[in-house]
């Protein structure tokens, strides 16, 4: 039904000679973000354009493209026209943000564009796929009534970009795979809540793009507020959590312990208190300081160096202490949270301490155990 409504003649004008041909000259609206162009390759050259979207009263939507040039700058713009989705009658408007994504891997990109106050009332999709030849030749029903951003991800490491797009009217953020096909299905990385900032990152290292977002407004029907992570398979952690939404937070993904997975940092906006999540190789994430208990062996009576922290999740700022001592040898804390441990010529079979991480205001403490074997 929808190809019926905007099937239209492609009109290709340079911009400028447009005032002879019976059109007004297309007035530019909001693309990419908002207030954003559209940057993209949509001809397959290797050089990046810049597109924008527009309106031809009465009844004409129009993509302005500057064509990149190879040694830098771009092309005379040249402008493409199609007739307004939902036509020309009362709510009627053209896409006004979108960006460009190679839908059907011929190395040109199309454009998926949206409509910030919502699509036309007369029309069934809420994302519009452009062709290369900037024709309407998809519509996506499921997708964000009224995004404010439309973006671009790997989000199941198939090595194509998918969408994204993220409005603050309670939907929050969704994904659209691309399936290879010129179109998009819905995916499974959502989160519906009013987004107060979010950020991309492959948090369980499998090449696909996980999503965190400090939010409020869960779906505009609860108050609640915080921080939570989605990760490509859909699966959720709530990190922080305010029953009544008076509290938000500042997030940011960072490297608290210096490993190669990706932890996030949480300031609260109405206390202060900042809190440090330690990302685990499945993508879940523990609150720092956890200390975890340890088994070591050793043979004879020489000292050992214990990197105790090795199994922790904790910062790199957590301080080690030993709280209860061993009782065949003797343990310190050297450089790194390492502690070392000595045992007696006298020792038994078995030995073992007690370490505490301190983190702030924060502590937990784990055993050592160990067990000679000779």
């Amino acid at each position: 039904m929808w190809r019926k409504r905007t099937s239209i003649v492609i009109v290709m004008v340079i911009v400028a000679a447009m005032s002879g041909t019976g059109l007004m000259a297309p007035s530019p609206v909001l693309a990419g973000g908002r207030g954003e162009p559209i940057f993209g390759d949509v001809n397959g050259d290797g050089t990046v354009d810049r597109l924008t979207l527009g309106i031809v009263q009465p009844d004409l939507c129009s993509v302005i493209t500057e064509y990149g040039r190879p040694g830098g700058g771009y092309a005379p713009p040249v402008a493409a026209v199609y007739l307004r989705p939902g036509g020309s009658g009362l709510g009627t408007r053209c896409p006004e943000l979108g960006v460009a994504v190679d839908l059907d891997t011929d190395h040109q990109q199309e454009l998926v564009v949206g409509w910030f106050p919502g699509p036309p009332p007369t029309i069934e999709y809420n994302l519009l796929v452009l062709n290369n030849n900037f024709q309407p030749s998809f519509g996506l029903v499921q997708a964000l009534f009224s995004p404010y951003f439309i973006g671009t991800a790997d989000f199941n490491a198939d090595g194509r970009q998918d969408v994204y797009t993220v409005t603050d009217q309670g939907q929050g953020i969704e994904t659209y795979l691309n399936l290879g096909d010129g179109t998009l299905a819905a995916g499974p990385v959502q989160w519906c809540a009013r987004p107060v900032e979010y950020a991309l990152r492959d948090f369980d290292l499998d090449g696909a793009m996980d999503v965190v977002s400090s939010y409020l407004e869960r779906c505009l029907s609860a108050f609640t507020s915080g921080v939570a992570v989605v990760l490509d398979d859909g699966a959720a952690q709530v990190l922080q959590h305010d029953p009544n939404g008076l509290d938000t937070w500042v997030t940011r993904v960072v490297n608290a312990n210096g490993d190669r997975i990706p932890d996030i940092r949480t300031v609260s906006r109405l206390t202060g208190i900042t809190d440090y999540f330690i990302g685990t190789a499945s993508g879940r994430f523990v609150l720092s300081p956890k200390a975890n208990n340890d088994t070591v062996s050793i043979t004879g009576t020489r000292a050992i160096t214990i990197n105790v922290k090795a199994n922790d999740q904790a910062t790199s700022q957590a301080v080690v202490t030993i709280t209860v001592p061993p009782r065949y040898g003797t343990a310190r804390v050297i450089s790194g949270g390492r502690i070392v441990y000595t045992p007696r010529a006298n020792h038994g079979l078995t030995d073992g301490f007690t370490y505490q991480l301190t983190e702030g205001t924060r502590r937990s403490s784990a055993v050592v155990r160990i067990r000679w074997t000779g």
